[in-house]
């Protein structure tokens, strides 16, 4: 028996709220219970006629108590607009054992079994109560039925309030507010605490930080929406917009839209590994020919570009299968470094990005130094035209950051601007954005957290270094971008003729947990003693291999992050070695662990 009963239709067809009543103490163990605003169901039978209802569940990548500090949920029916269910300000601390957390669920329910159609609206608050997203839904009861919804409050949708009437913010687009319940899946317990298919957003546990994982088979082609494997449409497979709403660009979801391979569970295989996107930029409001290069690239795998799902087919290409997408690119899209992957159920590859050129005379941003740091850190952005105007930089949630200092450098070879500011304590991560009088453009994703590389008592290993300076094993562990570490002459992993395999570990002062491991390529060498495939491995402490992987470094720049899912406890070091090299002397950036 479900507990979350929150808004009911009484015999009379008139909505009321069943139980509007505090949170009882007993909902403290119920795991995802933010926003119960009811008591426990008790005392039915098994032979009960089926519930009418939805369980809306709610998500974020938002951390919390900062930047989100509270959430405000309100019902109301349609079509007269009356309120009829109300969870006030919930919050939360951000901490394992408080009542209040996400993901958690709001269940709206029929008493009389009938259609009904309400409109949900979620506001995401920040400590000084101030809006940080609005989320809206219109909802339709199914009949007997006890479905699942995810809404998600997610930083793509943090200040963006240029929707149009009757459209809300989903990952960062404006998508109808209206979802197609038809093509709900049916409310599992617990659901709302996992995903079944990536759609872009990565949800976390705001209690436990962890982010939600991936459970169950592969979703078809084109049909996950936040989190979510939708039902087909009748017709075909249309592409996601919100959970089987309109997408943007004219991307209905509805009979026969977006088609492409659709894979069943039993026919998709490991996440493909990309080593290229092609084209590497275009314009917002143009269409574009997207195609991502890799291994492992097969049918029932999706592009999703910038959070969005798009029909995929998979076409032969010189080197191996290639997975095909046309994009319209939103005419509103942030311009900048678009996150581009792959995803087909709850399997997600490595990701590249397609950079949306800005205006003339507009800031670009090409790195960060370093790409990583605890609050509190001096971090300094990288790009052109930051310093000939006053720049703006904005963190993730949209908030002015004091510049502390401009520079010029060399960057790849290239004389580059440099702007620092300094990481707030209460910064998630995300993208950093410039802006200027021309226009703005938002960068990769930073993240904010510990380098386990950067621990006190750290220590790293090479198999040889180029010399004991500028190119030394310090300079690969460093949290430095604009330093390399390079093996020695003559070592390598592609040639017979060479001397030593490169291999690079870093050392933990004490067992530590692994959840992911990145690689950064060399800055200094556009091209060139560059590292191709490599196998890293985490290590206990009498060098025992607890997990291992063998990865390809995509191009451009070779940069590469790997999840390791579960993340590893005991774990006392973390090695890198060398399967496929640039011949003679090649090398990285920085080997970071989190």
């Amino acid at each position: 028996m479900r507990s979350p009963q929150v808004a009911s239709v009484s015999a009379a067809g008139t909505l009321t709220v069943a139980g509007a009543l505090p949170i009882v103490a007993a909902m403290r163990s119920w795991a995802g219970s933010l926003l119960l605003a009811a008591l426990v169901a008790v005392g039915f039978g098994c032979k009960e006629t089926p519930r009418t209802e939805i369980i809306v569940g709610l998500a974020t990548d938002l951390d919390a108590p900062a930047p989100l500090s509270s959430v405000h949920l309100t019902v109301f029916s349609l079509p007269n607009g009356i309120p009829i269910g109300e969870a006030t300000d919930r919050p939360l601390s951000g901490r394992i054992g408080e009542p209040f957390s996400l993901p958690g669920t709001y269940a709206i329910y029929s008493d009389r079994g009938t259609a009904d159609r309400v409109r949900v609206r979620l506001v995401a608050l920040d400590q000084a109560g101030q809006t940080l997203v609005v989320r809206t839904a219109v909802l339709s009861l199914v009949p007997e039925r006890t479905l699942f919804v995810r809404l998600g409050l997610v930083s793509a949708c943090v200040a963006r309030t240029d929707c149009a009437d009757g459209q809300t913010c989903v990952d960062g687009r404006c998508v109808s507010e209206v979802i197609d319940t038809s093509r709900l899946p049916t409310y599992e317990p617990g659901q709302e605490t996992y995903l079944t298919c990536a759609s872009g957003t990565r949800y976390v546990d705001t209690s436990t930080k962890q982010l939600l994982v991936p459970k169950g088979g592969a979703c078809a082609s084109g049909l996950c929406a936040e989190g979510v494997c939708l039902n087909p449409p009748q017709g075909g497979a249309g592409g996601a917009g919100g959970a089987g709403g309109s997408g943007a660009g004219g991307r209905a979801g509805g009979a026969g839209a977006g088609g492409g391979a659709v894979g069943g569970a039993g026919g998709i295989g490991p996440a493909p590994q990309l080593t290229s996107i092609a084209p590497l930029q275009g314009t917002a409001g143009t269409q574009v020919v997207l195609e991502l290069h890799g291994q492992g690239i097969t049918a029932g795998w999706s592009i999703i570009f910038d959070g969005t799902a798009y029909a995929t087919t998979v076409v032969a290409g010189s080197d191996g299968p290639v997975a095909r997408a046309t994009i319209d690119i939103p005419t509103a899209i942030a311009t900048g470094q678009t996150p581009v992957w792959l995803a087909a159920g709850g399997l997600v590859s490595n990701t590249l990005y397609f950079t949306v050129a800005s205006a003339p005379g507009a800031p670009t941003i090409v790195d960060y130094t370093p790409d990583n740091a605890l609050p509190g850190t001096t971090v300094a952005i990288l790009g052109t035209n930051l310093i000939a105007e006053p720049v703006t930089i904005t963190d993730p949630a949209g908030r002015n950051l004091p510049v502390q200092a401009t520079a010029t450098t060399t960057w790849v070879g290239a004389s580059v601007d440099s702007v620092s500011v300094i990481v707030p304590a209460d910064m998630v991560s995300g993208t950093f954005t410039a802006s200027n009088t021309h226009g703005s453009f938002r960068g990769r994703t930073f993240n904010v957290g510990q380098n386990l590389a950067r621990l006190p008592g750290a220590t790293a290993v090479s198999s040889t270094q180029y010399n004991t300076s500028n190119w030394s094993t310090a300079s690969g562990w460093d949290n430095n971008l604009q330093t390399s570490w390079f093996s020695a002459h003559g070592d390598c992993a592609s040639l017979t003729t060479c001397t030593t395999i490169p291999f690079f570990q870093i050392n933990f002062p004490a067992t530590q947990t692994v959840s992911r491991i990145a690689m950064r390529g060399n800055r200094e060498y556009a091209s060139g003693y560059d590292f191709i495939q490599g196998r890293f491995e985490v290590l206990d402490a009498a060098g025992g291999v607890l997990w291992s992987e063998e990865r390809l470094l995509p191009d451009p720049d070779r940069d590469l992050d790997i999840p390791v899912f579960p993340p590893l406890a005991n774990a006392s070091a973390v090695r890198f070695t060398s399967l496929m090299d640039q011949s003679d002397e090649p090398g990285f950036s920085e080997l970071e662990v989190f």
